[in-house]
């Protein structure tokens, strides 16, 4: 090979390493986009946020939501937005997630609770370090690959506290549009674990293998998204849910026994990863029996119909035709037990059965049929939806009261958020005032329905929030006199 043709070769593979994160992202955007536009039509804990707040009456958020504009740092490549409404914003979110490399950090097993390792299908088999999805959509400012994440969940409560003290109108409303623009961001995590290729460590780089994003792009886009997946939030405290990586993994599905499987509903219900890895396969991460796939569920032998079809081949057998036009007999295997029950869930060429002797030659099983993918989007989807909306939920959840003390020594303001407030953060002798930072609606101080860092009475740690600032000084003075000062340190929000 000539010099020049292996520097080609060079740039060539140099190109699809870089490109590689692109390329393993999980549904695709026009999927996000719709499920993240009815989770969040449908929760009901964000409608309570944006109708207390905005001084809307019940069951306005919808009709007279309040338009955000452009904040600052915002950047896509699919679209331009120049502003929209808490639910646009939350939509716009889960759309550029899959932008430059983040994709890479969309991976989460809930076996081995790490990000994606497996390097099967990357160029030359190199795979940049990538970061577990619940690390990345729970830290605050994380570098990952290339990238670093500032959208993430503890980000979203930073722009929300941006957003009930900015100093201006103008502030408050870019740190709201952030605020809901970081929670699209995410639940398109929370989304992609509904893809069993990420809770399944299954690198699909390569086009042909991306078997169920090409099919949901297909069926499920924001056009024509089928009324049936139309689902609303999960119910996170009925679930049993306290903290947000429930919605990933509650350590309940280990991959050793099937029965958290069978006692997936109430208290015991699992997290999306754990769902999506016990009960489905992925394109390369098929049954233990047939393939090296290191997953002991979904099973061949206990969980499906497959020794039934020793006896009665023919009545499995199915005509189908195949993508490229021509007829072919398969048998479509049934997942019976160990979980939720799937009528297709993979299928085998009726030439490739008759050939198998023993298992462990299962060459020709696939989740690569019309019938498989429909009945995997069936379930899977409405899931993905269900588990955004209650992530939704749970971020807006609570009730948080907003105050202002006016010190005359310092002349500033403190601003104390929560539910209690025993702390004596300003001198004994400062005058107290309260009011609404949102809407002159809100000036009788009742506070803001939702999570502002969190609810003290869900999950047992008080919510106060309290920082000194030279916001809107009353009798006249002089904001320009007193430094902006911090009262007592922000606390993260409980993971």
């Amino acid at each position: 090979m000539s010099t020049s043709a292996r520097s080609l070769l060079c740039i060539s593979v140099l190109i699809r390493i870089l490109l590689m994160p692109r390329e393993t992202s999980a549904h695709e955007i026009n999927v996000h986009d719709a499920v993240s536009g009815f989770a969040s039509l449908r929760s009901t804990k964000l409608k309570f946020f944006l109708e207390d707040a905005f001084g809307l009456g019940r069951g306005e958020s919808n009709k007279k939501a309040p338009v955000f504009p452009v904040y600052q740092g915002y950047t896509s490549e699919h679209s331009k937005r120049a502003n929209g409404t808490a639910f646009d914003w939350i939509r716009e979110g889960a759309a550029i997630e899959d932008d430059d490399k983040r994709p890479l950090n969309h991976f989460y097993d809930p076996i081995t609770n790490l990000g994606l390792t497996d390097r099967s299908e990357s160029p030359l088999g190199i795979l940049p370090n990538a970061l577990p999805s619940f690390t990345w959509a729970s830290t605050r400012n994380i570098q990952g690959y290339g990238v670093r994440n500032l959208d993430s969940w503890q980000n979203a409560r930073d722009y929300e506290f941006a957003a009930l003290t900015g100093a201006t109108k103008t502030d408050r409303d870019k740190s709201f549009a952030h605020t809901f623009s970081a929670i699209g961001h995410v639940i398109h995590l929370i989304q992609d674990l509904s893809q069993p290729g990420h809770s399944r460590n299954d690198n699909h780089y390569v086009a042909k293998h991306r078997y169920i994003e090409n099919y949901g792009k297909a069926h499920y886009g924001s056009t024509g998204f089928p009324s049936a997946a139309i689902v609303n939030p999960l119910d996170w405290e009925a679930a049993g849910f306290t903290k947000l990586q429930d919605f990933w993994d509650r350590g309940l599905y280990t991959g050793v026994s099937a029965t958290p499987l069978n006692n997936d509903s109430g208290q015991q219900t699992l997290g999306l990863a754990e769902f999506s890895n016990g009960n489905f396969l992925s394109e390369d991460r098929l049954y233990k029996e047939l393939y090296f796939s290191g997953y002991a569920y979904p099973s061949l032998s206990t969980g499906t119909n497959y020794s039934n079809l020793n006896t009665n081949p023919l009545g499995a057998a199915q005509q189908v035709v195949l993508r490229d036009g021509t007829a072919a007999v398969r048998l479509l295997i049934s997942k019976t037990a160990d979980g939720v029950l799937v009528t297709n869930h993979s299928a085998l060429g009726f030439l490739t059965y008759k050939k198998l002797t023993t298992l462990g030659s299962g060459l020709g099983v696939s989740i690569y049929d019309d019938k498989v993918l429909e009945d995997y989007h069936a379930i899977l989807i409405p899931k993905a939806m269900a588990y955004s909306g209650g992530a939704i939920d749970y971020f807006f959840r609570g009730k948080v009261t907003i105050r202002l003390r006016w010190d005359e020594q310092t002349r500033t303001t403190c601003w104390a958020a929560g539910r209690t407030l025993g702390r004596r953060s300003c001198p004994p002798n400062a005058r107290t005032r309260r009011r609404a930072l949102l809407s002159p609606s809100r000036r009788r101080g009742r506070g803001v329905r939702g999570g502002l860092r969190q609810s003290a009475a869900r999950d047992g740690e008080r919510a106060d929030r309290l920082r000194q600032d030279p916001l809107r000084p009353p009798h006249g003075a002089s904001a320009r006199s007193a430094p902006r000062q911090r009262c007592l340190p922000r606390r993260p929000d409980r993971l």
